[in-house]
């Protein structure tokens, strides 16, 4: 009997000093940085010499961001041309990026002379 009296007490204990589950996340991550800028041309058109698409986004306390990308749509946002184009900050010239670490991501995409839109 005593034991049984124990471990109702125990269960009550238990039931009472647990928190209400939330709805919301439970735990979310600390942003750390801040979008500085985009630049991207407000309009491209393909043309024999012109066909690389350049695009770039600024961070500041760009340290904890791991991946950075951007998707190339056509004008009325409804047609995927271009996915998960990789952003580089590492001063590379292949991405178009200048100076490695500053915050400023780039990428840098050749489209073909068809364009070829993804759906989604």
């Amino acid at each position: 009997m005593k034991k049984l009296l124990i471990a109702s007490i125990l269960i009550t204990l238990i039931f009472i000093s647990c928190d209400d589950i939330p709805n919301g996340v439970v735990d979310t991550a600390d942003v750390d940085y801040q979008l500085v800028n985009i630049n991207a041309p407000s309009e491209f058109i393909y043309s024999d010499q012109d066909s690389v698409f350049t695009t770039s986004i600024e961070f500041e306390k760009a340290e904890t961001i791991a991946r950075v990308w951007f998707n190339l749509l056509t004008e009325d946002g409804v047609t995927t041309v271009k996915q998960n184009v990789s952003m580089t900050d590492d001063g590379g010239g292949s991405s178009g990026d200048n100076q490695a670490d500053d915050g400023i991501y780039t990428g840098r995409t050749i489209l073909e002379k068809r364009l070829q839109p993804v759906n989604m």
